[in-house]
C-alpha cells in the first residue's frame, strides 16, 4: 500500500491529479504509478543520506510531481480532472473501494 508509505496530504493528492488530467486517460495509471514510485525513491534517499534526491525530490508526492514542472490547475472541475482524482485515490487507497460495496 503506497499511502501508508508516503502519508499523502490533500495538497499531494490535488497536485498529482493536476499532473494526470493533462495526459490521455490510458496513460494516467502508469504516470501516477511512476510519480508515486519516484516519491518513494526520494523518500528512501532522504532517509539514508539526509538529503533530497536530485531528480526525484524530497520524498513527498508534491515534490516528485513538481520536479516535472508545474502542472496546469484547472479553473473548474472537469471530467478529466475528476477522473484523475479518482485514479489517484484508487492508487493510494485501494482498500477504500471494498468499503463501498
Amino acid at each position: 500500500m503506497i499511502s501508508g508509505k508516503l502519508a499523502p496530504t490533500i495538497g499531494d493528492i490535488l497536485v498529482l491529479a493536476r499532473a494526470l488530467h493533462v495526459v490521455p486517460p490510458r496513460w494516467r495509471r502508469a504516470l501516477c504509478r511512476a510519480l508515486l514510485n519516484r516519491a518513494l525513491r526520494a523518500r528512501s534517499c532522504v532517509r539514508t543520506s539526509g538529503h533530497a534526491h536530485p531528480i526525484c525530490g524530497d520524498g513527498t508526492i508534491s515534490s516528485a510531481v513538481l520536479r516535472r514542472g508545474r502542472p496546469h490547475a484547472p479553473l473548474r472541475m472537469t471530467h478529466a480532472y475528476a477522473a484523475s482524482l479518482i485514479v489517484v485515490l484508487q492508487m493510494l487507497y485501494p482498500e477504500a473501494q471494498d468499503t463501498q460495496r
